[in-house]
């Protein structure tokens, strides 16, 4: 599972002050899932005026 990248600076931050200077960043599975949008929200974009979604952001 992924982690937000600024717990992941702060866990590398908190290492590095105990110590540990030897820190490298590995990827080993490039991240590529996508997750769709809950129900509730796609109908609610679908069910709003189209200038609502287009400024939104959603076309």
């Amino acid at each position: 599972a992924s982690a937000p990248e600024c717990l992941v600076e702060e866990v590398v931050k908190y290492l590095r002050s105990r110590g540990f200077d030897n820190v490298k960043e590995v990827e080993v599975m490039p991240e590529n899932v996508r997750f769709g949008l809950p129900p509730e929200i796609v109908e609610a974009i679908a069910a709003a005026p189209a200038h609502a979604a287009s400024e939104a952001g959603v076309n």
